[in-house]
């Protein structure tokens, strides 16, 4: 199947990995931080086969290749055009439509059925899920009836939702989470989450079997450079213009609506502001008239998705990158946004907030910038100061940007994910206590 290895005695042991964000095909707007990890396990250590299932959604293959991953898709729904609950993101999609809730039972029994089906199929000899809920509760089911090592990422507010069964959800965590052969939080803020479920002896026990680091950036490509920034400006349509950059998915959590409202006040009083927001996502129609109505609306330019040379090139001309992450009212939050790990790696100034995980990653005021909160004030307060800037202080900040991306490239990362995640879980090699690259 898929150039799989058949003849006795050349089949390589596979890994199955189980996931909801991932692309759904070439150029999805969906983040593709699961395949890159995947990809670049999968180039580190070509002695295994690694297969990745995901739940289907109308469009996208149900059995394809993606480079040197077999992606498998399984349906939740019938028929397949009402299956509307996964993506983008499934908490955004239940906040939008209550009724999807009726869906989320049917995802996790047919998650967990494509799950035993394909492990039972393909013999792997290691489970790996990302996010808790729901991979983590159906592959961690799956491994302990077949006797497969599962291990687990946590992204984001993926374990606390299991807080919404009120006598269930705790055992659930506590039952599966001793069982995993090891766990990933990518920021403090997702590992004080988990922790949220122990007593503080249990914890110390657990803790022994968590690894706290982000998902990694090609820091090589990220920061190839396109060519001088005036250049690209023009070739953008920014030309002599201060750019202040967002970019990412146009989700509540994000909280572009905050960044729009300080550039208004901001734009108001300086001249040759520009705010260029790329991404697309739910908010977007409501973030445009936002823009319209703000006065400043011309100095506003929405992009929508971008990807491959034209991201990086926006990376690079902008002044600024802001990430103005909040939690929002139904308790979603980032995990450790990706794109500021690649802004750093072009060496932009990034000003963020503590609720994107990004204090695990930065250091205020040396490689970065953290806010208490994404308020309106706060942000044009923040993005003053940065304005504000001589060219010396802009040379440092960059400078300490770009060796602190280099600690979470993909190259320094991969080791770390597969000992930890994939390795040798025998007793003497699992690590002593909770670590951080």
């Amino acid at each position: 199947m898929m150039g799989e290895d058949s003849r006795p005695g050349t089949r390589r042991p596979r890994v199955l990995v189980t996931a909801s964000t991932f692309p759904r095909w070439t150029d999805d707007t969906l983040p593709t931080f699961v395949l890159d990890q995947v990809t670049r396990l999968s180039r580190e250590h070509p002695e295994l086969r690694f297969h990745l299932l995901a739940p289907h959604d109308p469009g996208a293959a149900k059995l394809e290749r993606m480079g040197r991953i077999v992606v498998h898709r399984f349906q939740y729904c019938w028929p397949e055009s009402f299956q509307r609950l996964v993506y983008p993101s499934i908490l955004p999609n239940l906040t939008a439509r209550r009724w999807l809730l009726a869906q989320v039972p049917f995802l996790f029994f047919f998650e967990f059925l494509a799950t035993w089906r394909l492990s039972r199929r393909l013999s792997p000899i290691h489970l790996y899920s990302h996010w808790f809920c729901p991979q983590g509760v159906t592959t961690g089911l799956v491994g302990l009836l077949l006797r497969i090592p599962h291990s687990c990422t946590s992204h984001a507010v993926d374990v606390e939702v299991m807080w919404k069964l009120p006598w269930l959800g705790r055992r659930i965590v506590r039952g599966l989470v001793r069982r995993m052969e090891a766990v990933h939080v990518v920021s403090e803020p997702c590992r004080e989450r988990l922790r949220a479920f122990f007593d503080e002896e249990e914890w110390l026990d657990v803790s022994r079997a968590v690894l706290r680091a982000p998902m990694g950036v090609d820091v090589e490509a990220i920061g190839r450079r396109s060519g001088p920034v005036e250049e690209l400006k023009e070739r953008h349509g920014l030309a002599q213009r201060t750019v202040i950059l967002f970019l990412g998915r146009l989700v509540p959590k994000k909280g572009v609506a905050h960044l729009v409202s300080a550039f208004a006040g901001l734009a108001a009083e300086r001249e040759g502001l520009e705010l260029v927001i790329a991404g697309d996502g739910p908010e977007a129609a409501d973030l445009r008239k936002e823009a319209a109505a703000s006065g400043v609306g011309d100095r506003i330019r929405f992009f929508g998705h971008v990807q491959g040379d034209r991201k990086r090139e926006l990376l690079q001309l902008c002044d600024m990158l802001v990430i103005p992450s909040v939690v929002t009212h139904d308790g979603d939050a980032e995990g450790l946004p990706v794109v500021l790990l690649e802004g750093l790696a072009t060496g932009r100034i990034c000003l963020t907030t503590e609720a994107s995980g990004a204090s695990d990653v930065l250091t205020n005021g040396r490689d970065g910038f953290l806010l208490g909160s994404a308020s309106s004030a706060a942000l044009a307060a923040g993005m003053e100061r940065i304005l504000a800037f001589t060219d010396t202080e802009r040379h440092r900040v960059s400078g300490e940007a770009r060796l602190t991306a280099a600690r979470y490239d993909w190259s320094e990362l991969t080791p770390l994910y597969f000992d930890h995640l994939l390795g040798d879980k025998s007793s003497d090699a699992r690590p002593s206590k909770s670590r951080a690259p």
